[in-house]
């Protein structure tokens, strides 16, 4: 059986980091990440190759200071002070209200895609029809 991808959104990405720590990479953006402490996606995340190919277009060498690949964990290491990190800005609002972290930056350079799965070539049933409009025109 094959399956078909409809694309529901793109998203760019934000750094993010504590008030403190922010305050720091503000000014210079994004040449300012360079030296800071960074909190990474794992090595099989599907955003690290794209992250790690802009951060070399940049010139920006991370001050790695740990890996994970539990985004949540990411984050709460972020909310403790531990570091910068980068997450989809499709939710960048909620990262900020949960985590309570301060927007460093944004790019569009690399973007994260979200995609419904089908068996269908074409959506036919009323209610998956919906959801994937209505993510699209959000998106």
């Amino acid at each position: 059986m094959k399956a078909n991808n409809h694309l529901l959104a793109k998203s760019g990405f934000t750094f993010f980091a504590t008030k403190q720590l922010s305050s720091d990479c503000l000014k210079g953006f994004p040449q300012s990440l360079s030296g800071q402490p960074f909190l990474l996606q794992g090595k099989k995340s599907a955003v690290r190759q794209r992250l790690e190919s802009w951060l070399e277009k940049h010139d920006i060498v991370l001050n790695i200071i740990a890996e994970f690949d539990d985004s949540a964990l990411m984050k709460s290491f972020a909310h403790a002070g531990y570091g910068v990190f980068a997450g989809p800005t499709l939710i960048e609002k909620a990262i900020v209200s949960q985590y309570k972290v301060s927007v460093i930056g944004r790019t569009t350079e690399f973007e994260e895609h979200y995609y419904a799965i089908s068996l269908e070539r074409r959506l036919k049933h009323p209610a998956i029809v919906e959801i994937v409009n209505g993510a699209i025109t959000k998106g």
